[in-house]
Formats: structure tokens, C-alpha cells, sequence
């Protein structure tokens, strides 16, 4: 039996890390130098970021506008009514009392606001506030006009709030009180003084790069390295300040909430998985880990935009201000099981601590899903290690999961419950894959653990498990008999239990409504086949590929060819699992019920899709360039459809989710 030497973490004055030679991992030491070394290329990386903060705020035009008249605007406007379209263009109709309010904006001593106002019926003033004291009166014609003011310099220092108090009227038909037609605003910083960064904007950079400093200090990146990501770090935040001014006093400080969260994972969790991980060399674990930071903060940086507001988080922050005061029972309108179905409270009480942190509910809940969607990329490669791929299928895969379609765009619709028991998916397959089969009572018991989760999550994952949990027990009684008698009680039991807590109380209001569903949608179907329609396909090319769909069948012949004493485990698990995703699409194909049966796959299908990818690689320096490319081809097109759509006018489909 080989003897492994157990790794130590130790803390002595400072923060640093080395590797030695180990068989579980590399042992976490103090060194004052190293510690040194890090202090020395923080400091450069600050002067990268001084240099690129001036640079880029004065060559900026200093012009940055604002379209009113979606729902975005919110995040400066208050007291206005919806938003609404005339001949392309958008706006928004103040009420009597109005507010614009911008925060840390000055850049120098002269700045400017203009107010672009449609026409109105008839003229009506407008008096302007600024900071709650008068500011100037203007007539609000009947033609489209632009006004700008010069804002006092000491106004526009840190909190500028311009108040709109307008002559009201009514339109026909309309008893709104209607003041002025706002179609935008524009805030101008004149050019006439070099422009220096706000002290606040300054602080949190700078917090941001020492977060990100330590990070990769734990990571154990060589002096070149550090400075290397610290240099584009800091280049990256020059440019968010100087092109998302209006924006910064926000999205800086949220920035860096979000680099001290993956700082205190580096710190947390990496030394628990150098010592228990043994799936992975020290080296390919930290590149895997690195990758998973980088998964979470590409994550993080779309949700974290002020203006970013999933689809479905207004009634999931009712849920959780329900759940705090004590109500469990939720049922609310659903895509699955014809409109009406109960929503479990196990994400909701997951996040309640954070309550304690924040009023922001909002963020908080986005926050907790970006970070378990971004640790799901760690687990899909993993997955792929399991199904015999090697380190650059792993990391491959983690790639595909982190920029893929599907995953975002759950994010992006804000679909919380799925995302947060999806999450139990792919730990549920690894613990299936572990070694020993057919799994032992042990295992079992932690499989049943984690499907409670899952069921106490979501209905449609719910359902999407147990097919799963069920095809595999079926496999493994026509092979083995009684061997599995003690997994069917157990899984049986833990079945029964959250059934009955869970959903026993409104089975038959989901089960009725799914019923009517279905008979709705084959009394208006065209042919046999109700559910059948060309979505079906284009969910499923969006949610794996053109390409990742033809390496899925390698994959799966690969995964049969590695370790030949693991073949009959990773077929039973891996089969079963998209055996159980193909019986919900045939379910959907003939019924039109469905269930997010692309987003359950996902997992087991980018691990299989890697196993091609990885075994290109592996066949020397041109078969690398060509595995790589590939995987990035299938990778940054999602990721920057993510960027399009959380800070700007992109629309991530939700085919691959519901159709």
C-alpha cells in the first residue's frame, strides 16, 4: 500500500505559497519573502492602475449618455410612469415629482447635464431642482428640445440628485397625471482640466487588486504571473470607471464583494481539496481551480452590473421575504405542470442567513447562483476525469460548462430553484462514479442525502432524478439482483419522505393542471405528435452545439474504451442519466409537458463532449492547437452573448431551458 504524506497548512506572520513533492498535494508554507515579493508586484500593479485610470478618463470623450424608456433607467430614475415606444423611440412620462440621481460623477470642476424632452400638448414649466434646492425653471414646449445646464462643481461631488417638478395633464382615455416626456439624459464632463479618478472609484480598485493578489498568491503563481494578472486587472478596472462612469460608484464596490467571495474560497475550500482530491496532480488541480475563478467571476461580473435584474427574481425575493417570516408553502405560476406548481423553500432558507448581510435580496440571492453556477464547472470537469478523460479534458470541459448557453442563460432568466437544485446534479452522479461497484450502502445513504436536496429544490429536478435514480436501479436489479435490495429502500424512503413533506399537499392541483395541459395541447395539435415542433431541435443545438452534438457519440465510446473494469459503471451512470433526459423529450414530444430536461443533461454531455476534445490534444502540439481552438470556438461565443445580454441590448435564447 502506498504511503501518502499528509500536506500542512501553516500561517506564520504572512501569506505565501510553495509546492513540494507530494502524492496528495503541495505543502502551504509561510514565507516572508514570497509575502514581499507579492506587496512589491501589488504596488506596480497600482501604478498600472493610477497610469490607466488617467489615461482612459481623459481620453474618453467624457460624454455619457443615457436612453430612457427601458428597464434599465431605473437605476436613475424615480417617479416616472412605464416605459413606452413611438416610432422606435423610447421614454418615459414623469409624474408631477421626478428625481435624476447620479453619484460620485465629478471629474473635474466643470460638468454639464442635458435633458432631452419631447414635445408635450401644450407648454407647461418645469422647475429643476438640484441637492433638494431650487435650481433653474424651464417651459417644456410642444417640439422635442434639449436643455443643458452647467452643474455646480460642489454639487456633483459626491451625490447629485436633479429634481423634475412639472405642470401636470391628462390624456384622453389616460388618467395618469403626465408631466414632462423625458427621452434621455446626458451627463458631460467638459474638457477643459485633466481628469483624475474619484477617491472612492480609487479605493475600491485598489481593494480589488489586493483581493485578487492574495487569490493568486494561494494559487502559488510564479512573480511574473502575479504581475501579468494584476496588469490586466488593473487595466480592466481603468476601463470599467472610464466607460461605465455613471455606473462605477456601484459597480466598483460590487466588484470587489465579488473578488474577497473567490479570495475566501482560494483560501477555504482549495486547502480541503489539496488534502481529500485525489482525482487530479497538484498542478492540474490549481489549473482546474483557476479556470472554476475564472468561470465564477465571468459570472460575477454580468450580475453583479447594476442595471442587470434576472427575469424571474421579483417573485423569488417575495419567496424569500415569505420564507423569513415563517411561510413554507409556496406555489406560484410555472412553466412545468400546465402554469401552477408548489415551489419548495430549500433555496430560499439556504440564502436566509445572508439576509442578515444586506437588504439587497436581490443581489444576494443572484450573488449565491452566480457562485454555485460557476462551481458547477469545477464538477463537470471533474466529471470528465471520472468518465476517463484526462487533465485537459477536464479542463476542456469545465471551458464548455463555463461558457455555455444553456447555463447563463438560466442566470440571465433568473431561474433560482433550477439552478440551485441542479446543482446537486452533477455531485450525485460523482459520488455514483466512485470506486466499488455497485455502490455500497455508504455511498447510497450520501446519494439519497443529496437527492433530499434536490427534491427539497425544485419540482422539475425532482422528477428529473428520480427518472435518473430509477433507470439505474432498474439496470442494476436486471444485473445484479439482490445486490441492490438495501438502494431501492433506501432511495425508496428518502423518495417517500420528501414527497410527502414536500409535495403530498399540492400533487393534485400540479397533476390536474398538467393533465389539462396536455389535453389542451392535443386538441390544438396539428398532428400525432402535440410537443414535436422545430424548438425542440434548436433547444438542443443551443444548449450543446453543432459540434459538441457530434462528439458526444466519441465521448461515449471513449468513456467505454478507458479503464475496461469501470466500463460497466460509467455506462450504467452516464447511460442512465441521458437516458433519463431522452424519456422527458419523448414525454414533451407526445404530451407538450416538459421539463428543463437539456439543462439536467448538461453536466454528463460536456464531460463526453471533452473526451474527444482531449484525446486531439493529447496527440501532440498540432492536435493541442486544434482541441483548444475548438473548445474556445464553443466557449466565447456564450460568453460574450452573456456580456451583450447583462450589459446590453443581447438576448440570450431560452429555447435550450423552455420551449
Amino acid at each position: 500500500m502506498t504511503t501518502h504524506r499528509r500536506k500542512t497548512f501553516l500561517l506564520n506572520h504572512a501569506t505565501a505559497s510553495v509546492e513540494e513533492p507530494g502524492a496528495i498535494g503541495p505543502v502551504f508554507t509561510v514565507s516572508r519573502h514570497l509575502v514581499l515579493q507579492a506587496a512589491v508586484v501589488l504596488l506596480a500593479c497600482i501604478v498600472v492602475l493610477i497610469a490607466a485610470d488617467l489615461f482612459l478618463l481623459n481620453l474618453h470623450d467624457g460624454r455619457y449618455l443615457v436612453d430612457i424608456g427601458n428597464f434599465r433607467d431605473k437605476t436613475f430614475l424615480d417617479g416616472a410612469h412605464r416605459q413606452e415606444r413611438l416610432d422606435g423611440a423610447t421614454y418615459r412620462w414623469t409624474t408631477a415629482r421626478a428625481t435624476l440621481a447620479l453619484a460620485q460623477v465629478d471629474l473635474g470642476p466643470h460638468n454639464a447635464l442635458t435633458l432631452t424632452l419631447g414635445g408635450r400638448p401644450a407648454p407647461g414649466t418645469l422647475q429643476l431642482t438640484l441637492n433638494e434646492s431650487p435650481w433653474t425653471v424651464l417651459t417644456a414646449t410642444t417640439v422635442p428640445r434639449r436643455y443643458t445646464l452647467l452643474v455646480p462643481h460642489a454639487a456633483a461631488r459626491d451625490w447629485t440628485e436633479v429634481g423634475l417638478l412639472s405642470e401636470t395633464f391628462t390624456a384622453a382615455g389616460d388618467n395618469r397625471q403626465l408631466g414632462v416626456r423625458l427621452d434621455g439624459f446626458e451627463w458631460r464632463v467638459l474638457d477643459d482640466t485633466v481628469r483624475f479618478p474619484a477617491v472612492a472609484h480609487l479605493q475600491a480598485q485598489i481593494i480589488t487588486l489586493l483581493l485578487l493578489q492574495m487569490t493568486i498568491v494561494r494559487l502559488g503563481w510564479r512573480m511574473v504571473g502575479q504581475a501579468a494578472a494584476g496588469a490586466v486587472a488593473a487595466i480592466g478596472l481603468a476601463t470599467v470607471l472610464s466607460s461605465e462612469l455613471l455606473l462605477a460608484h456601484s459597480y466598483l464596490p460590487r466588484l470587489a464583494a465579488g473578488t474577497a467571495t473567490l479570495a475566501l474560497l482560494s483560501w477555504i475550500v482549495l486547502p480541503r481539496l489539496e488534502r481529500a482530491a485525489t482525482f487530479a496532480r497538484p498542478r492540474d488541480l490549481h489549473v482546474l481551480w483557476a479556470l472554476t475563478l475564472a468561470a465564477c467571476g465571468l459570472r460575477f461580473a454580468g450580475i453583479l452590473y447594476p442595471t442587470f435584474s434576472g427575469q424571474d427574481m421579483g417573485f423569488h425575493t417575495a419567496h424569500m421575504t415569505d420564507v423569513a417570516t415563517g411561510q413554507l408553502f409556496l406555489i406560484t405560476g410555472s412553466t412545468e405542470f400546465g402554469g401552477r406548481a408548489i415551489y419548495p423553500p430549500g433555496v430560499y432558507l439556504s440564502v436566509l442567513p445572508g439576509m442578515l448581510l444586506t437588504e439587497d435580496l436581490r443581489a444576494l440571492l443572484q450573488i449565491v447562483l452566480a457562485l454555485l453556477d460557476g462551481l458547477t464547472a469545477l464538477l463537470v470537469g471533474v466529471l470528465a476525469l471520472r468518465l476517463g478523460g484526462d487533465a485537459r479534458a477536464a479542463q476542456m470541459a469545465l471551458l464548455l460548462y463555463a461558457g455555455s448557453v444553456a447555463a447563463l442563460g438560466a442566470l440571465n432568466f433568473g431561474f433560482a430553484a433550477q439552478i440551485f437544485g441542479q446543482w446537486f446534479v452533477a455531485p450525485l452522479g460523482l459520488l455514483l462514479l466512485r470506486k466499488g461497484w455497485p455502490p455500497t450502502p455508504r455511498t447510497w445513504m450520501l446519494c439519497a442525502m443529496v437527492a433530499l436536496l434536490a427534491l427539497c429544490s425544485h419540482a422539475g429536478v425532482a422528477f428529473l432524478v428520480a427518472g435518473w435514480l430509477g433507470l439505474l436501479l432498474t439496470i442494476l436489479v436486471v444485473s445484479r439482483g439482490q445486490q441492490v435490495a438495501g438502494a431501492i429502500a433506501i432511495l425508496a424512503a428518502a423518495g417517500v419522505a420528501g414527497f410527502v413533506v414536500l409535495y403530498a399537499s399540492a400533487a393534485a392541483l400540479m397533476v390536474g393542471n398538467a393533465a389539462r395541459q396536455a389535453q389542451g395541447a392535443a386538441a390544438h395539435a396539428t398532428g400525432a405528435l402535440p410537443g414535436l415542433n422545430p424548438l425542440l431541435i434548436g433547444g438542443a443545438r443551443l444548449a450543446f452545439s453543432d459540434a459538441g452534438i457530434a462528439l458526444i457519440w466519441p465521448g461515449i465510446a471513449l468513456m467505454l474504451l478507458a479503464a475496461p473494469e469501470q466500463r460497466a459503471q460509467r455506462f450504467t451512470v452516464a447511460g442512465a442519466w441521458l437516458a433519463a433526459a431522452a424519456i422527458f423529450l419523448l414525454i414533451n414530444v407526445l404530451t407538450a409537458m416538459q421539463v428543463r430536461y437539456f439543462y439536467f443533461a448538461l453536466p454528463v454531455a460536456l464531460a463526453l463532449i471533452a473526451l474527444p476534445l482531449g484525446r486531439i490534444a493529447a496527440r501532440g502540439g498540432a492536435g493541442r492547437i486544434t482541441a483548444w481552438a475548438l473548445t474556445l470556438a464553443l466557449a466565447l461565443p456564450g460568453m460574450a452573448l452573456w456580456f451583450q445580454t447583462t450589459m446590453g441590448n443581447g438576448r440570450i435564447p431560452m429555447t435550450p431551458l423552455t420551449h
